[in-house]
């Protein structure tokens, strides 16, 4: 049943099994419960409207702060969530997402919804051209075992693709030409945002950061404010 219900307990009975050898049987008890559902709470569709949810184009981080980052992206309500390795991501962070260290990031994505009362999940893949989700994934599956993309890859894939959606750069210390972050919401009705890593852009990504912003209405470099973030609080 999809959506959020009102349930009452109709039934719960008490099971009882023996098992193990002849020589030493044990006893083992199970509850079996049944409910109804009274009242619908809030619909599933109400919680789906994927088209106005921002999306989080992020520099892989260490254990603890990606774990962080994903129940925070959770509770915001970030839509979708694609890890982008930078010029100076750290090998170490890099495998959190690659393998079963992403499937880990998906279910941390899972307990965050059900911990929020969200009633979907946000998508987490390796790039925007995945059609499944990790969530989904398992480990003999051939997609776990893709790597994320690079910043040039994503570059080119939102020059030559036909994106309704706008790149929202994150730069810090508000860079030359970089539009607070609040008043380019103002013109730009569904986003992803990229941030960096924790050793902040190269100059060859700002090179091509510039490059970009000058050549599409639809890639803007935003800033924060004049304080450098931690990667998982930006």
């Amino acid at each position: 049943v999809a959506g959020e219900w009102l349930a009452e307990i109709v039934v719960v009975s008490d099971n009882e099994d023996e098992a193990g050898s002849t020589r030493r049987k044990r006893k083992t008890s199970s509850m079996t419960v049944s409910a109804r559902c009274v009242q619908q709470l809030r619909t599933q569709m109400e919680d789906i409207n994927q088209a106005d949810k921002p999306w989080i184009l992020f520099a892989p981080l260490k254990k603890a702060r990606a774990k962080i980052m994903m129940e925070k992206c959770t509770e915001l309500g970030v839509g979708r969530i694609i890890p982008i390795v930078t010029d100076r991501t750290e090998s170490a962070s890099t495998q959190q997402c690659t393998g079963q260290n992403m499937e880990k990031l998906a279910m941390q994505l899972v307990e965050a919804s059900e911990q929020c009362e969200r009633l979907d999940i946000p998508y987490i893949a390796h790039s925007l051209t995945e059609s499944t989700s990790a969530v989904t994934i398992t480990s003999d599956d051939n997609t776990s075992k893709q790597q994320p993309w690079t910043t040039k890859t994503l570059l080119d894939h939102w020059k030559n693709e036909e994106q309704s959606r706008s790149l929202l750069i994150c730069r810090e210390r508000s860079a030359l030409g970089s539009m607070p972050v609040l008043r380019a919401l103002e013109h730009h009705d569904s986003v992803a945002f990229l941030i960096g890593p924790e050793g902040g852009w190269s100059p060859e990504e700002e090179s091509l950061f510039d490059e970009q912003s000058q050549a599409s209405h639809r890639v803007q470099s935003v800033s924060l404010g004049s304080l450098v973030l931690r990667a998982e609080t930006a």
